[in-house]
């Protein structure tokens, strides 16, 4: 078979194209091994003219077909990738990996010389003139953020207190936002699940203004109750941002 490895940042993208391609007609050779930084948006372009299909104007990313080619050919870009806000990105090339977050903090690893990013060289006064030729191969504009619709979240599963008692929270990670949404005809009540079983009251959920976005971590318990107090199911929250629909009772 015939292969040729492109690294995407530090997961091995790997393709096999047979000979007679459209857009490569000797195909990949076996074992070719390429280190240039690339990412998945070369994928689309790289598949087209593969394909031997034309390029699309408005696509952002850049065929591979010269690196599946030749895998030492010349590679000037850059890999960028987004992470969830605007103004919040990293940047990789062949030794360097550089992260802007939305507040304006700062990474710069030497991925060549500590390849887990260990240290951080963004503040070290050496590192300035790298940190600015990194800083000069920014996006230059961002989209703005939409927030997801509720439908868009994973939904969380409901566990109705007759199916048992409920469990203490075991928190662990970072902060995001679950939607509780009431179905029902009465107002109920958010508690947190402390670790040692105990409640925490977060506000009753009425019928009317049936929505409550509330922050929490991965392992947390939400209790709902009625007004009265008396227990009538409970989430576990997940890794990720999610919405909870309580059933009407």
């Amino acid at each position: 078979m015939l292969w040729t490895v492109v690294p995407i940042e530090t997961t091995p993208l790997v393709f096999r194209v047979p000979e007679g391609t459209p857009g490569l007609s000797q195909g990949t050779q076996t074992g070719g091994v390429c280190t240039r930084p690339v990412n998945l948006l070369s994928l689309f372009p790289t598949l087209t003219h593969l394909a031997g299909l034309p390029d699309k104007e408005d696509n952002d990313g850049q065929s591979l077909v010269a690196l599946l080619e030749d895998p030492s050919s010349e590679w000037r870009h850059a890999s960028i990738t987004h992470l969830n806000r605007p103004g919040s990105y990293s940047i990789s090339t062949e030794d360097w990996r550089y992260i802007h977050y939305e507040g304006g903090d700062e990474e710069l690893y030497n991925t060549s010389a500590d390849r887990y990013e260990w240290q951080n060289l963004a503040g070290k006064p050496e590192y300035a003139a790298q940190l600015e030729r990194m800083r000069a191969l920014a996006p230059e504009g961002f989209a703005p953020y939409v927030d997801p619709t509720d439908s868009s979240l994973p939904g969380l599963v409901w566990h109705s207190v007759d199916a048992g008692p409920f469990p203490p929270s075991r928190p662990d990670g970072n902060l995001f936002n679950v939607v509780f949404i009431n179905h029902g005809a009465d107002a109920v009540e958010l508690f947190f699940v402390n670790e040692q079983g105990g409640l925490e009251s977060y506000g009753l959920i009425d019928p009317e203004n049936n929505r409550k976005s509330q922050e929490t971590q991965p392992g947390a318990v939400w209790l709902i109750a009625d007004q009265s107090g008396n227990p009538l199911g409970y989430f576990t929250v997940g890794d990720r941002a999610a919405r909870a629909e309580i059933p009407a009772q």
